[in-house]
């Protein structure tokens, strides 16, 4: 995973599509904002790692982690499928990585 700012940027390249993992060191994570959004550009769920091409709908959410801010896209099938994991399997005890939900849906036997 590319390195970025807290703003998505990536710091080598200045490339703005970089998912920023939300996952905080010591300090709390809380989400800002969650909406649904057709997207104007490609991005990478960050659940999956699938890319979400311009045009299809997805969950963007916006995360502060210390002191930084953090944005990510998920796709419709992580969106719903982490709705159906208990409280704290992915998310609620202090954020997830970047591609964790790929693994999940597979120890869960989850379908398309």
């Amino acid at each position: 995973m590319p390195w970025a700012d807290a703003t998505g940027k990536d710091r080598a390249t200045g490339d703005v599509d970089v998912q920023a993992a939300p996952k905080g060191g010591d300090g709390m994570t809380e989400l800002i904002k969650s909406t649904r959004v057709k997207t104007a550009k490609n991005h990478q769920c960050f659940g999956c790692l699938v890319v979400i091409r311009k045009g299809e709908h997805a969950a963007s959410e916006t995360y502060r982690v210390d002191d930084s801010i953090y944005s990510i896209h998920l796709c419709d099938d992580c969106d719903e499928f982490r709705k159906t994991l208990p409280k704290g399997y992915w998310g609620d005890e202090g954020g997830y990585y970047e591609g964790e939900l790929a693994l999940a849906k597979e120890l869960e036997g989850w379908s398309e």
